[in-house]
């Protein structure tokens, strides 16, 4: 430490001394002087050791602040907190800029990229909500403490904004990066996330056990139909590319449809309770017809992934075994469509007993979601 910086802080204590009437003194006629340097001192919540204080006190008197060095401080902090040795967790795989950036989203993250690479993720009943509702607070608290928005919008607005976040400082927005497998799977991760996070939105609505029991019971219809759905999808998608690499392309690139459509479907009722309004834009498909067309694209699936007489690649394909395939993805169509029916049954009941005003005209949602899986087949398989 230099003469002249030593000399500037004996100064300075000197005169907070002086001002202070010396530490520990009870003079009444010093004690306004006293509480206001205190106000200025670290709480007793947050010790600091010497050495850190010397650093921030040195950093002061010389060019810099003592904000500049608390932030440095608090990030070294951060990144030493969560374990990035581990292959399992996104703090791994996270590259070492993007995590810079944001240490705290991307542990944040790791959670929900941990649940996602689990394979019994996607197939939870609603009963298992416990964790979604947990990791709504947190996702809440980082919305809150990074001032992302208004604090009085609804949780499920603070979590897409944060998942938006998440979307940006990944690049998921953009499909290429979905060929990056740990990119996919926290694509699929925060698709799934913004579902429960829907749910949950959907569940603190309802005025009655009535209306919990009929959503948690479209909830329920909803996750075995799309779990069906899902597979059978993955069938038809390796069917028609033979297997190829080019399959898994394909189904990274499209697994976040099936989340997002659902989620996308409650959104209207959602924010008709919070903004108590309604608008009519005037679209939609009735639902009968919505329902017919996701009908023929599972046929027609079943159909263009199954020519062995025309082609000696696909007949080669088949004669290896695969035909079993091809017979399971046929028995899965039949249990699909019935499936996705039972669904919408469940759904038309909600809608029945909503507490959202004029809730048939939201039957149209219904009806998108089926017109998204039938354009996820179509766009998947070429259905012509």
């Amino acid at each position: 430490m230099s003469i002249l910086k030593s000399s500037a802080i004996l100064a300075f204590m000197a005169i907070v001394i002086s001002s202070c009437g010396g530490r520990g003194t009870k003079d009444s006629h010093n004690s306004d002087n006293a509480e206001q340097v205190n106000e200025q001192l670290p709480p007793v919540s947050q010790p600091r050791d010497s050495l850190s204080t010397m650093e921030v006190t040195e950093t002061d008197i010389g060019a810099g602040t003592e904000a500049e060095a608390k932030t440095e401080t608090e990030t070294e902090e951060c990144c030493d907190k969560y374990d990035n040795s581990s292959e399992d967790g996104l703090v791994y795989w996270t590259d070492s800029t993007a995590y810079a950036s944001n240490p705290d989203l991307v542990a944040l993250l790791d959670t929900l990229y941990r649940h996602a690479a689990d394979s019994s993720f996607r197939n939870r009943e609603a009963g298992e909500l416990g964790w979604a509702r947990e990791y709504v607070n947190r996702i809440c608290g980082y919305y809150d403490a990074q001032r992302l928005g208004e604090c009085s919008v609804s949780d499920y607005v603070k979590v897409c904004a944060v998942l938006d976040c998440s979307y940006e400082l990944y690049g998921l927005k953009d499909i290429e990066s979905y060929f990056v497998p740990t990119n996919a799977v926290l694509a699929y991760g925060c698709s799934m996330f913004r579902e429960y996070a829907a749910l949950l939105q959907m569940q603190d609505m309802c005025l009655s056990y009535e209306q919990e029991d009929a959503l948690m019971a479209e909830w329920n219809a909803w996750r075995k139909f799309a779990s069906e759905f899902d597979d059978f999808w993955s069938d038809c998608v390796l069917l028609q590319n033979y297997g190829g690499s080019i399959s898994t392309t394909i189904l990274n690139s499209k697994q976040c449809v099936i989340p997002n459509a659902h989620a996308e479907m409650y959104e209207p009722e959602i924010n008709l309770v919070a903004d108590d309004c309604w608008t009519d834009d005037g679209g939609g498909v009735f639902l009968k017809y919505a329902e017919e067309f996701f009908y023929n694209c599972c046929d027609n699936a079943i159909g263009l992934c199954f020519d062995a007489g025309t082609d000696e690649e696909v007949a080669e394909f088949y004669s290896n075994g695969n035909i079993k395939l091809y017979r399971k993805v046929a028995e899965q169509s039949e249990l699909v469509k019935s499936l996705a029916h039972e669904w919408v049954e469940a759904r038309n009941r909600w809608l029945e007993v909503s507490p959202v005003q004029d809730s048939r005209y939201y039957i149209r949602n219904s009806s998108e979601v089926l017109l998204q899986l039938s354009n996820m087949l179509i766009c998947s398989i070429n259905i012509i």
